[in-house]
């Protein structure tokens, strides 16, 4: 058999139901990673020109010795700037990853996310490790290397964190048939709709895609059913809502919120 060109791993969820995802191959890591660094490249070219005018601005003056040396003014803004280029490197990974659900600028234009090894959404803790192992993988490509020849594409900070990087489940939308007012309701739903689980997105996708071909009666069953499950899981309540037209407008405030 010949060997399949994407890598999936497959998750058992305490549900009981297993999933199989897609994981993000190198390509898509480079592509996330090179728009990572060229926002951190900007935000590191902002701080160089502060730097840069307070020097040329005379500010250090203020702190010079008897003699009139500023050697040691300058000193102390090296070592704050190296401090600051430090917290503006890890910081920006921990500060989205955390906050997007394991997605940064880069990994959300290139369709990817990071998530735990057992499926829930990675949190500080795992983004912060994650983080502080990219210096390491990033020296001499080791990262790569483990990426590329690894049977699950972790690099150190994945297995030390226990996270791996799956590719984003692309809405199929051309199959889909919308009921009315959906994208009206999923305005309402899009703050929250980033807080669904990689395996609760599964189940509602599975659901959207596939209700076209259910009878009436099972369709209008398990919307209810789902849509219950959903609204208690979201805090969010709606008792006048048709619960089909709920899931359709849950899954599309999702997918907004998974391109930018």
């Amino acid at each position: 058999m010949s060997k399949p060109f994407w890598r999936s791993l497959k998750i058992a969820t305490p549900e009981h139901t297993e999933l199989e995802l897609v994981l993000a191959g190198p390509g898509n890591r480079v592509y996330a990673l090179v728009v990572d660094y060229v926002c951190l490249g900007l935000a590191l070219l902002g701080e160089a020109i502060l730097i840069y005018a307070i020097v040329v601005s005379g500010f250090l003056d203020n702190f010079a010795d008897e003699n009139g040396d500023v050697g040691g003014a300058l000193l102390w803004l090296a070592a704050l700037s190296f401090l600051t280029a430090f917290l503006i490197y890890t910081g920006y990974f921990v500060f989205f990853e955390t906050l997007w659900q394991g997605q940064t600028p880069g990994k959300r234009l290139a369709r990817i996310r990071v998530i735990c090894d057992d499926g829930r959404p990675v949190g500080l803790q795992q983004a912060t490790l994650r983080t502080l192992l990219r210096i390491v993988d990033d020296l001499l490509l080791i990262g790569a290397y483990f990426v590329i020849f690894g049977k699950r594409e972790k690099r150190l900070g994945d297995f030390v964190a226990g996270t791996v990087v799956i590719q984003e489940a692309v809405a199929q939308t051309q199959s889909i048939r919308w009921p009315p007012g959906v994208q009206e309701m999923g305005q309402d739903l899009l703050p929250i709709a980033g807080q669904l689980s990689p395996d609760e997105f599964v189940i509602l996708r599975e659901y959207v895609q596939r209700c076209g071909r259910f009878r009436p009666a099972v369709r209008q069953q398990l919307a209810q059913e789902l849509a219950q499950q959903f609204q208690e899981r979201l805090d969010v309540w709606d008792n006048g809502a048709d619960p089909d037209r709920f899931l359709h407008a849950l899954y599309w405030a999702y997918q907004q919120g998974s391109v930018f």
